[in-house]
């Protein structure tokens, strides 16, 4: 999808009305696309922008559409500090209770890898998000711009990546959707490293709401993007845990430094058939990358989770 979007598709995704593989595609577009990204802020509901949420959140301009809602850049009228909201508006209620799942397993977790929440809105049409407004870009946007990362800055992504995940580990949570994609690398010298979107995140403790929270992966569904799934999760188990994490933030270091994924695959079957056999160790595919730390990351993509480090800050450490 390198020409740019025409009009109806990306009303469409405004309006969710595209299926899930197809509004991820226009969701990578729009992330490298300056010019549909201007587009899709004059598709945007004029009744949204310039509205006033609590009283408070100025909405200004879209800065982002995905499949569960829009972003917005919006303007905390009290202070005049500029934050993100992210406005899910009334829909399919499974997509309402990931929205609001997402808020409630942010609230938990006080990291600064992870994006703070700082408000959740109940409004009459739906709910909003009230974050922390980013600059910069995601992981799988610089990379379209450079094929491989030094094995340094590889390292230093993926220790303050593993880092973040260990810090959602130590309060019970796993991210369980690990990629690129959603990893922001805010402007900075060096980028300042942040994971991204916990709407397909799961609590691992017994507590109140792991009834509920947990009820996403109880029918054995794979849940996640194939590429960068951890064995367990592409067969769909239903006890995964803080171990598909460290799979996922390798899987995303084997791309920065061997410029593809350790698994490729357009479909969970493809990917399925490809994990009967151990991924290719990361020294093969590039010598240069000191051998200390191909160790570190093939132990990571270990097939059997038990070789794997315990958690994302067993793998930070071993980094």
């Amino acid at each position: 999808m390198s020409e740019c979007l025409d009009d109806a598709v990306l009303l469409g995704f405004v309006e969710q009305r595209l299926d899930g593989p197809t509004a991820a595609r226009v969701e990578r577009h729009i992330d490298a696309c300056g010019a549909c990204r201007r587009l899709l802020a004059m598709l945007a509901p004029r009744e949204t922008r310039g509205r006033t949420l609590d009283g408070r959140w100025l909405l200004e301009e879209p800065i982002g559409v995905g499949s569960m809602g829009r972003v917005f850049a919006a303007r905390d009228t009290q202070s005049g500090e500029r934050v993100a909201v992210k406005l899910m508006r009334d829909g399919v209620p499974a997509q309402l209770e990931r929205f609001a799942r997402e808020a409630e397993l942010l609230k938990r977790i006080a990291h600064p890898g992870v994006v703070g929440i700082r408000e959740v809105l109940e409004l009459d049409d739906g709910l909003a998000l009230v974050m922390d407004l980013l600059e910069g870009t995601s992981l799988e946007v610089h990379l379209t711009k450079r094929e491989r990362e030094t094995a340094g800055e590889a390292r230093r992504i993926g220790i303050a990546l593993a880092e973040a995940a260990g810090a959602a580990h130590a309060v019970g949570i796993v991210h369980r959707d690990v990629k690129p994609a959603n990893v922001f690398l805010e402007r900075g010298e060096p980028p300042r490293v942040r994971l991204l979107d916990f709407g397909l995140a799961k609590l691992i403790r017994a507590d109140s709401a792991a009834s509920t929270i947990g009820r996403l992966t109880a029918s054995g569904t794979a849940i996640g993007t194939p590429a960068y799934m951890a064995p367990e999760q592409v067969r769909g188990e239903k006890d995964v845990d803080a171990r598909a994490d460290v799979w996922g933030v390798a899987a995303v270091m084997y791309r920065m430094l061997a410029g593809r994924a350790p698994v490729e695959g357009r479909s969970f079957g493809e990917v399925f058939r490809r994990l009967q056999a151990p991924v290719a160790p990361l020294g093969n595919v590039r010598p240069d990358v000191p051998a200390a730390l191909c160790r570190v990351v093939d132990r990571a993509l270990s097939l059997d989770r038990e070789q794997r480090p315990a958690d994302g800050t067993a793998l930070a450490r071993q980094l």
